[in-house]
């Protein structure tokens, strides 16, 4: 136990529990600082706060009130994959068989915890709210978000607001460049790249809980058959969540056949899938611009389907 942590504290610094919000300054197009709609834009892996700003400055224009929040890779990391930390206590043989929801971090639903709240206190005249997720790291957001709104009251949540009705204000989801479906043999390189888009002391950090994840295992060969055995696990339970969503309300999906980050046919059949689930969804296939680049690419095609969408969850929020 000794040699573990000392392994941990060597090749790892602390990672804390970093996130960043903020409230975009509403603009004088459309008077969004009275509007009684949020958007929730829930950044990519490795998004700056500066790359969202065009999406601020659309939602803006469209009487719609911005909100951004940006997981930070750490957490990201740790809800699909595990920490050192958490590698090191699957050694532990007088524990029962570890499942996933044993291990899993809270991190994510904090984060999706605090928008929910910032809404209610901060927004108290909102009566639809909007969530957009940008790649995996915004999906793993929303996934977090949506099963905090299916908690009910009387399970023991402790968010101290009404999940009920917070539930009944989210007007639709918008999936930009995912949701992407992995299995073992492409999370590791497909992770790889969204890292590449992080800054160099976050990349420093995830290198760094990779060594001793391999340092633990190469001192346990076991470790790295229970590990990928939980992996497996919470990659079925993304999946199975995200094409089991009971919540009934309007998606859009914006995607690109040319998308090399995540695998297209996956994300067609899930699409085919959703539409044959709900009522309304739809979908915009740019073609040819890369992974969350469809709105630099095609901005006039991008706003027209956002705000035929937003007109969609409008009329089914009133209904």
């Amino acid at each position: 136990c000794s040699l573990v942590n000392n392994i941990i504290s060597l090749l790892l610094s602390s990672i804390g529990d970093v996130q960043r919000m903020s409230f975009a300054a509403a603009s004088s197009v459309g008077s969004s600082a009275n509007s009684s709609c949020c958007a929730i834009l829930a950044g990519w892996l490795g998004c700056q706060p500066k790359n969202l700003r065009r999406y601020e400055a659309m939602y803006n224009s469209l009487n719609i009130r911005p909100m951004v929040v940006i997981a930070p890779l750490d957490a990201v990391a740790e809800s699909l994959q595990l920490s050192a930390s958490q590698v090191a206590s699957l050694g532990d043989d007088n524990r029962r068989p570890r499942l996933w929801e044993d291990l899993q971090n809270h991190k994510i639903r904090d984060i999706a915890a605090n928008v929910l709240r910032d809404i209610e206190n901060n927004y108290p005249c909102c009566r639809m709210f909007i969530f957009h997720a940008f790649s995996n790291g915004g999906c793993l957001v929303y996934e977090a978000m949506r099963n905090i709104l299916l908690q009910q009251r009387d399970e023991g949540n402790s968010y101290n607001y009404d999940t009920r009705t917070m539930k009944l204000k989210l007007g639709g989801v918008i999936f930009d460049s995912c949701p992407g479906f992995f299995d073992l043999s492409t999370l590791d390189e497909g992770f790889s790249k969204a890292v590449s888009f992080c800054s160099p002391e976050e990349q420093r950090k995830f290198n760094a809980s990779n060594k001793a994840i391999a340092e633990l295992e190469r001192l346990n060969p076991t470790l790295h058959d229970r590990r990928m055995q939980l992996v497996t696990e919470r990659m079925d339970i993304f999946v199975r969540g995200m094409y089991e969503d009971p919540l009934p309300i309007p998606q859009l999906f914006l995607h690109s056949t040319a998308d090399k980050l995540i695998p297209h046919e996956p994300l067609k059949r899930f699409i085919e899938h959703r539409k044959s689930t709900i009522a309304h969804v739809m979908e915009k296939n740019f073609i040819d611009s890369p992974h969350v680049m469809h709105y630099q690419h095609y901005p006039t095609d991008y706003h027209n389907a956002v705000e035929s969408f937003l007109n969609v969850c409008d009329s089914s929020l009133r209904e």
